[in-house]
């Protein structure tokens, strides 16, 4: 197949995708038990964690593109879907928290379990995880002679490659972003017609001071 013929065909691929944004905002209280001197003599302390996100606001623009083109790996930054949203420890907070971002709920159409179909997790400027949708777990039964086309559940996937943590009264502004990356000596007519949606969600826990 020759170069040009791919050019014209790359610039007709359709993806629907419609990533839906949730986010939660979670209070935890526990408690520790420290001994001092006999055991009689126990001290009880109590932590409060707040954690916020603008993942579940009406303010925050969700994917949703009916049209993607294969873009260059130079022009992530520029022409990558994206997601931009923030998760904050609130004043009202007095522990630490370590916190995971997810992509869940996902369905995938089957051309779409591909190399070049693309993510990656961004806290400010510094990438803190990426990946493919190539080795992704599927959940659903296969039928037989079922289209390549035909579109299936897939397990969870962790965005962040290890736990951010994060101090009281402190934002994290974070980005997701998603794409199909060109590869000019390959064929990648099976992109067309692919179907992707998920939802980020985030998971928060309390951690200690020290």
């Amino acid at each position: 197949m020759k170069m040009n013929n791919k050019s014209n065909y790359a610039k007709g691929i359709v993806l629907t995708i419609a990533l839906i944004v949730i986010g939660v905002s979670v209070t935890y209280a526990y408690f520790t038990s420290n001994i001092t001197g006999n055991a009689q003599d126990t001290s009880l302390q109590a932590g409060t964690l707040r954690i916020e996100t603008n993942l579940d606001s009406d303010s925050i623009s969700a994917i949703n593109n009916t049209k993607l083109h294969l873009i260059e790996s130079t022009d992530i930054e520029k022409s990558s879907e994206k997601v931009e949203f923030y998760v904050k420890n609130n004043t009202e907070s007095n522990v630490n928290a370590a916190y995971d971002i997810y992509l869940t709920d996902i369905e995938l159409s089957k051309n779409l379990y591909s190399e070049y179909f693309k993510w990656e997790l961004l806290k400010g400027t510094t990438s803190i995880g990426s990946g493919t949708f190539e080795t992704v777990t599927r959940t659903d039964t296969p039928e037989l002679n079922e289209a390549n086309t035909v579109v299936t559940t897939v397990e969870r996937i962790k965005l962040n490659t290890n736990k951010i943590t994060i101090t009281p009264d402190t934002t994290d502004n974070l980005t997701f972003r998603i794409w199909l990356e060109n590869n000019n000596g390959v064929n990648q007519i099976d992109l067309t017609n692919g179907k992707f949606s998920g939802r980020l969600y985030l998971e928060a826990i309390p951690i200690s001071q020290n």
